[in-house]
């Protein structure tokens, strides 16, 4: 990716706001899948395909979650926070 400006400009876009990104049908299609699956936390990976369908690769409940993205990647850091902190307030809510 890091050799492709434009799909670091497609992250950005996505990142900087997601239901644009998405747009207004998928992204409530998400918040379908949201509460489908029933948990507070799950990663999915999933693209748009040409014809604006959202195609899901995977799914998972222990999706990983970390800052190695962030090394080649600045600008995904601030992201990158944002969910740790989303994480630990959801995790003090439920548990502490």
């Amino acid at each position: 990716m890091n050799k492709f400006e434009w799909m670091q400009a497609a992250e950005k876009s996505f990142l900087g706001d997601p239901y644009s990104y998405f747009g207004a049908e998928n992204f409530n299609k998400l918040y379908q899948i949201r509460d489908l699956v029933g948990l507070d936390f799950f990663g999915i990976d999933l693209t748009i395909l040409p014809d604006g369908t959202l195609f899901i690769f995977e799914l998972n409940a222990a999706m990983r979650h970390n800052f190695d993205h962030a090394k080649n990647f600045p600008y995904t850091e601030p992201h990158l926070k944002r969910i740790s902190h989303a994480f630990n307030a959801m995790v003090q809510k439920h548990f502490i």
